[in-house]
């Protein structure tokens, strides 16, 4: 599956798209299906390391 990877803090050059494993979900656990997803103000922050 892709997913856009952050491996360290910076600016959105450091955003990268990336093959990774499907994850599985173990004993007690369930995978839910993502259909949209948002940023907050925090999560921009965080990946510059201004938080």
């Amino acid at each position: 599956m892709k997913a856009i990877v952050l491996n360290e803090y910076g600016d959105s050059s450091h955003l990268k798209l990336a093959e990774i494993p499907e994850p599985k979900a173990g004993a007690g656990e369930i995978k839910v299906k993502v259909a949209a997803a948002g940023l907050n103000p925090i999560d921009w922050k965080l990946r510059s390391g201004n938080y």
